[in-house]
């Protein structure tokens, strides 16, 4: 006869294997996590590098077409790109802080590129004062041409190696996503044995008593187990949810690269059509990629296995990085991107990558739903309720929400009518995750708007973790 102990022991084994297995995968996840983020980091990176490229070549080709036609209309792309490179530098400079060596590179790119915009602001000198004939003796000395190669070569490096992390990224995310599949498979049929044989165990145990004491306990083991298979069932929900995410963003991130590589002529000439339709292929694969974060986050959310971490860190420092980020979209648009950060808004403790989430989408929200004027952030720290709480406002003059769609918002796939015609975009999850991470951090997020005219978003968050 089997002892209760015996049958305690392998329920204890199966607890102690699951508890093990969960674990292991939670620390999986994190590690998926951040080796998506950094991927992300250098799909930006590597966008910056070509747009920076496109406005050098779209001042050579301005500058060509002035000194051709003798027409100051071809300047105009000359003037927009000149105004925007130096910028586009810092917002690179700004994305590579952690990288000693791309610091290093965008250090000779700043030099050289003022050599290079120095160059052809004297081709126009020369061509405006002393004619076509002055400009041509000019470029036969080679200067430009050379300064050009110089900084091509640069950027061809720093691209070069921003690849080369993507791929060993992409490695390690399948190295671990197998690991992981492998560890659940193993650790879920050790823990079914020792349940299956516990159970086994316990009927056997109770034969040996009478029939109502084996009706009541046969009854308590059954709710046990159906208890036991439902949060068994929401666990591998949100594991399953978590690693299908990553199987559809690993080969994502591929396409994403190799279309780019392609649309860039790195691997053959490609003609105008073909860039075109490259193009679509790259802005709908970003858009997935982002869906695909989206639905991922908000089901972490909502099986509470997202992890919040209270550090300290420089809020205002965090804000403004998250204007930078945003800023080249906005610029793209040409909507102005003003900040106002009080002197106040200084340390903070608090969760500082789910704060910066919580920006970035709400600022990315007033890009896309502005088409003219401004988006204007404010910061300030404030007493409330006998608390610190940071106040952070984003004001735009975007097409506005109108009042029957107010109740729709921070409701998950619920996206209202703003009578764009990309209304479609997207899950209708960006202020549902906003929302919900503001709760975990102890805030709110709330929104007022004047369909027309405009939105203010709010975010309230207390400065401290109690």
């Amino acid at each position: 006869m089997f002892s209760e102990k015996n049958i305690w022991f392998g329920y204890s084994i199966s607890i102690v294997v699951i508890v093990l297995v969960g674990v292991f995968s939670n620390q999986t996840l994190m590690y998926l996590e951040q080796s998506a983020r950094k991927v992300t980091h250098s799909h930006v990176v590597l966008e910056q590098l070509n747009s920076f490229t496109s406005d050098l070549k779209d001042v050579q080709r301005s500058v060509r077409g002035y000194i051709i036609a003798d027409n100051s209309d071809y300047l105009i792309p000359y003037q927009q790109s000149f105004s925007t490179v130096t910028k586009k530098l810092d917002t690179l400079r700004a994305l590579t802080i952690d990288h000693p060596l791309h610091q290093s590179r965008i250090d000779s790119l700043q030099t050289h590129t003022a050599e290079f915009l120095s160059y052809y602001t004297g081709l126009i000198e020369s061509r405006a004062v002393l004619g076509l004939d002055s400009v041509i003796a000019i470029v036969k000395e080679g200067r430009g041409r050379k300064t050009t190669d110089v900084i091509l070569g640069i950027i061809d490096r720093m691209m070069m190696e921003e690849r080369s992390l993507l791929d060993l990224r992409e490695i390690e995310d399948r190295a671990a996503g197998r690991n992981m599949r492998e560890v659940l498979l193993v650790g879920s049929a050790i823990a079914l044995l020792f349940i299956v044989v516990s159970s086994t165990l316990v009927v056997r145990e109770n034969r040996q008593r009478n029939k109502a004491e084996a009706a009541l306990r046969l009854q308590a083991s059954d709710l046990l187990t159906a208890k036991e298979k439902a949060e068994s069932a929401d666990r591998f929900k949100s594991i399953f949810l978590a690693t299908m995410s990553h199987e559809l963003r690993t080969p994502l991130n591929s396409i994403i690269g190799f279309t780019d590589i392609m649309q860039q002529g790195r691997s053959g000439p490609v003609n105008p059509e073909q860039h075109a339709q490259l193009g679509k292929v790259l802005t709908n694969a970003r858009h997935l990629l982002h869906l695909i974060n989206d639905i991922l986050d908000i089901s972490k959310i909502e099986a509470g296995k997202i992890e919040i971490t209270h550090w300290p860190f420089h809020a205002g420092e965090s804000i403004q990085k998250c204007v930078s980020m945003i800023s080249p979209l906005a610029e793209q648009k040409g909507i102005t991107l003003q900040n106002s950060i009080a002197t106040s808004v200084g340390e903070m403790i608090s969760d500082q990558r789910r704060f910066e989430q919580i920006v970035i989408n709400i600022l990315s929200n007033a890009v896309k739903y502005t088409e003219r004027g401004s988006i204007t952030v404010e910061a300030r720290v404030i007493w409330e309720e006998s608390k610190e709480v940071l106040k952070l406002r984003v004001i735009d003059t975007g097409v506005g929400i109108k009042e029957e769609d107010m109740q729709k918002l921070f409701q998950p796939f619920q996206r209202v009518n703003t009578g764009r015609s990309q209304n479609g975009d997207g899950t209708g999850l960006g202020l549902a995750i906003c929302k919900k991470l503001s709760h975990l951090l102890g805030g709110d997020v709330d929104i007022s708007s004047e369909y027309g005219k405009g939105s203010t978003v709010e975010i309230s968050l207390p400065t401290k973790h109690d």
